[in-house]
């Protein structure tokens, strides 16, 4: 819906990549950042997030067309960039071993080679791709959506736009293989993954239209920045894609406020365990915070609050096996 609503203007505009600069860009293309720094139980925790993270980053320029290979760097073009990097800090994926590091060969935008310079990095550029037209394609369509999410007053309208701001980009980096979930005999079809007495996923394949992964690279690229930025003013205990998790007093280091891309307080003088990435304990809403995890049982032993959780298997689990995989693990705080 949300590439709908902006195609109704833009539909001509956006063009698609070619595929040998596609593969290039899908090497280093990873999404937001989730890191948990100190592991066990804090006291007095400040929350705070991105209002509207990626469609803020959204209203920056956009590659426009036309690109060359190179390799001379050049901070005036957008540009993607395979290079070898060394620092002190771990903000940059290795694509070696598909992990943030500090030292590694990485494919990395124009902005986030300008900001590693800003922080001492030894950058060795290997080839780029720039391309030498960009365009403010999204801004209007942001400012306007984000206008309206503001001033509407019913909740599911709120939320209704939020998804389609928030989903956006992505969209232009959607696998063009799907599953879909059919009535069928699991004997007679193949990749397939049967769910229940009288259905089955089965994998397929759909051409994305507008499949366009430099569009997406930028959007968590440039959010993946914001976040570093705030994390090198701010202690930090935990991240997740938009937002920080600190000790620390803010006041003066981030600008906090309602607009886009501001930062907003989400929680204050919170109590909370931590066990790893996407998995925590609030102590003061009792809620656990466990991204793709559904509690099954909650139960209390002596002092300790016992969660018994459940988690499905990945895709691949899944139809390499001919069935549904589910995990089981306890979260004790």
């Amino acid at each position: 819906m949300g590439m709908r609503l902006f195609l109704r203007k833009e539909r001509k505009k956006i063009f698609r990549l070619n595929r040998r600069v596609q593969e290039f860009l899908a090497e280093g293309f990873v999404g937001g950042r989730c890191e948990c720094f100190v592991k066990g139980k804090h006291e007095n925790v400040n929350i705070y997030d991105i209002n509207s993270a990626y469609p803020y980053a959204m209203t920056f320029a956009f590659p426009a067309g036309g690109c060359y290979v190179t390799t001379e760097f050049t901070e005036k073009k957008i540009g993607f960039w395979r290079v070898k990097f060394r620092g002190d800090c771990d903000y940059f994926f290795d694509v070696k071993t598909r992990m943030y590091t500090n030292e590694g060969e990485g494919i990395l935008t124009t902005e986030e080679i300008v900001f590693a310079k800003e922080n001492n990095f030894q950058i060795e550029v290997l080839q780029g791709v720039v391309f030498t037209d960009m365009k403010y394609y999204f801004r209007d369509f942001i400012f306007r959506m984000y206008q309206l999410r503001q001033e509407v007053q019913d909740t599911r309208i709120k939320k209704l736009i939020k998804l389609c701001i928030n989903s956006l980009s992505m969209k232009f980096a959607q696998k063009e293989v799907i599953y879909h979930v059919k009535k069928a005999n699991l004997q007679n079809l193949a990749n397939c993954v049967q769910i229940a007495d009288n259905l089955v996923l089965v994998k397929g394949y759909k051409r994305n239209m507008y499949s366009n992964i430099a569009i997406s690279a930028l959007v968590t690229a440039r959010t993946r920045l914001q976040l570093y930025r705030a994390m090198q003013r701010v202690n930090t205990i935990y991240c997740d894609t938009d937002s920080i998790h600190t000790q620390h007093d803010v006041v003066g280091e981030i600008k906090i406020g309602n607009e886009l891309g501001e930062w907003k307080v989400v929680g204050t003088g919170l109590t909370i365990t931590y066990r790893g990435k996407k998995v925590y304990y609030i102590h003061d809403h009792d809620e656990l915070k466990a991204a793709g995890v559904k509690v099954i049982e909650k139960k209390r032993i002596d002092r300790l609050q016992v969660f018994r959780c459940e988690r499905l298997g990945s895709l691949e689990e899944m139809l390499s096996q001919r069935r549904v995989i589910k995990h089981e693990y306890n979260f004790i705080v």
